[in-house]
C-alpha cells in the first residue's frame, strides 16, 4: 500500500471532540505507516491544550501563528500564507482540514499550492441556529459571510466528510456543495481504552471515596466543554428537578470553559450546590464513567456527540437531547434514550426512571455497548479514510479537473 505524506490542520488543539479524533486519526494512520503531520493556532483556551498528548503520540505538531477562532483579517492573511508556505514547501499528498476557520484558510491554501487531494471535515457547522460563533455581535451578518466563505472552501476542496447524514443533508440545503462531493463518515473511538472490565472494583472505590461519593448516592456524569451550546445550565435546571424527588442524586461535570463561574453560581440559585460537583479537566474520564449509573449530554446543538460513544462503551445508559447528529447514534428507548432539548421536566422525568429502574438501565446500557462495538470502532473510521485518501490520490487528474463548475 502506498506511503502517504498527510497535513490535518485543526484551528486549536483543546480538549474537544474534533480535536479528539484528529488526533486519534493521525495516531491510527502514523502506525499503518503513513506520514501525518498536524498543523494547527496557538489557542489553548481554558478548556486546555491537548498538545502533551500529540507530543506523546510522537505526532509532529506545527504552530500557525495568527491562526485564531476569531475573526481577524490580518491574522486570516497570516495565518493563510504560512499554511502555503508549509504546504508548498512540504509537498503533502492529503491536506485534510477540520472545523471551520482551518477549514476555510487551509482548503485555500491547500488549492493554491496544488496539494493533489484535498478533504475538510466539519464536525459541525456553524450556521445551526444552536452554534457557537465567538466575537460576533452581528449573528446574521456573519452567517452570510461565513457562508460565502464556506461556498469558495468548498469549491477548492475534493470531498467534505459530514458526520452525519443529517448534517450532510444541511449541507445539501444550504447550497454548499453538490452531493457527489460530500461522503458521511462516522466518528468512532478506541473500544481498547473504554473497556468496561478495564477498570477493577477497587479502582472505583478508590475514586468513590477520593470523590466524598457514597451509598445510596447516585451518580450522573456529563463530559465536556463548559461552553453555551453545550447546555449544563439547562442541565442544571433538570437536576434541581431531579434532586426534588431524589435528594441524594449527584452531577459530577467534568470538563473546563469560560461557563464555569455562571454554572457554579447558577448551581448555587437553585439551591443544589451540594448535589453538583465540577471536577474540571480530568485524565481519569474512563474511570469516572465506570462509577456512574447514568451519562447524560444536554447540548443545544451538538455535530455528533463523541462522547456519548465513550460513555456507551463504557456500558453506562445514557440520555441525550435529540440534536444534531444524536439521533443517528442513539436508537431512542434501545441503546439510550432521547430528550427535548428545552423541556427540562421531560429529561428530568427520563433521568428518574433510568435511575430508578436498573432493569431498564442495564438493557440499555448493553444494548449501547453492543452498538458501539459494532459501528463506531477506531479501525472502521480510519478504513473509511484511508480509502478515501487513496482513491483521491490515485484519480488526481480526474478530481483535479473537478473544481470547475463547484463554485
Amino acid at each position: 500500500m502506498r506511503r502517504l505524506k498527510i497535513l490535518f490542520i485543526i484551528t486549536r488543539l483543546i480538549h474537544g471532540g474534533a480535536q479528539k479524533m484528529a488526533l486519534s486519526m493521525a495516531e491510527q494512520l502514523s502506525r499503518r505507516g503513513h506520514s501525518v503531520v498536524l498543523a494547527c493556532g496557538p489557542q489553548a483556551g481554558v478548556e486546555g491544550s491537548l498538545l502533551p498528548l500529540a507530543r506523546k503520540m510522537n505526532i509532529e505538531v506545527i504552530i500557525v501563528d495568527g491562526l485564531v477562532r476569531e475573526e481577524h483579517p490580518l491574522k486570516d492573511c497570516l495565518a493563510m500564507a504560512s499554511l502555503y508556505w508549509l504546504i508548498d514547501s512540504r509537498r503533502f499528498d492529503i491536506v485534510h482540514t477540520h472545523t471551520s476557520k482551518a477549514g476555510i484558510l487551509g482548503r485555500i491554501a491547500a488549492r493554491f499550492a496544488g496539494t493533489p487531494a484535498i478533504v475538510h471535515s466539519s464536525h459541525g457547522h456553524v450556521f445551526s441556529p444552536g452554534a457557537n460563533i465567538p466575537g460576533v455581535s452581528n449573528r446574521k451578518l456573519m452567517t452570510k459571510v461565513f457562508w460565502l466563505a464556506e461556498k469558495i472552501a468548498a469549491g477548492m476542496c475534493h470531498r467534505i466528510v459530514t458526520l452525519t447524514e443529517m448534517e450532510k443533508l444541511d449541507w445539501l440545503k444550504l447550497g454548499l456543495a453538490p452531493a457527489s462531493k460530500i461522503e458521511v463518515l462516522y466518528n468512532a473511538i478506541p473500544l481498547e481504552e473504554f473497556n468496561p472490565d478495564s477498570v477493577s472494583a477497587e479502582e472505583k472505590a478508590r475514586l468513590k471515596s477520593s470523590l466524598g461519593l457514597e451509598p445510596p448516592q447516585k451518580i450522573v456524569t456529563i463530559t465536556g466543554r463548559l461552553t453555551s451550546e453545550k447546555g449544563h445550565d439547562y442541565l442544571l435546571e433538570t437536576i434541581k428537578l431531579v434532586a426534588g424527588k431524589m435528594p441524594f442524586v449527584r452531577l459530577l461535570i467534568v470538563g473546563e470553559g469560560p461557563e464555569r463561574t455562571e454554572l457554579e453560581k447558577l448551581a448555587r440559585e437553585y439551591g443544589i450546590a451540594q448535589n453538583v460537583i465540577f471536577l474540571g479537566l480530568r485524565n481519569d474520564v474512563k474511570h469516572i464513567l465506570a462509577i456512574s449509573d447514568l451519562f447524560v449530554l444536554a447540548s443545544r446543538y451538538e455535530g455528533f456527540g463523541l462522547v456519548l460513544l465513550e460513555a456507551m462503551a463504557m456500558r453506562v445508559p445514557v440520555i441525550a437531547t435529540g440534536v444534531g447528529g444524536v439521533p443517528e447514534i442513539i436508537d431512542d428507548g434501545v441503546t439510550g434514550m432521547l430528550a427535548l432539548h428545552d423541556r427540562p421536566d421531560e429529561f428530568a422525568a427520563k433521568i428518574t426512571e433510568l435511575l430508578q429502574n436498573s432493569e431498564k438501565a442495564d438493557r440499555i446500557a448493553s444494548a449501547g455497548r453492543q452498538i458501539v462495538m459494532r459501528d463506531f470502532s477506531m479501525d472502521k473510521m480510519v478504513d473509511g479514510f484511508e480509502k478515501l485518501y487513496l482513491e483521491l490520490c490515485k484519480s488526481k487528474h480526474e478530481t483535479t479537473t473537478s473544481f470547475t463548475g463547484t463554485l
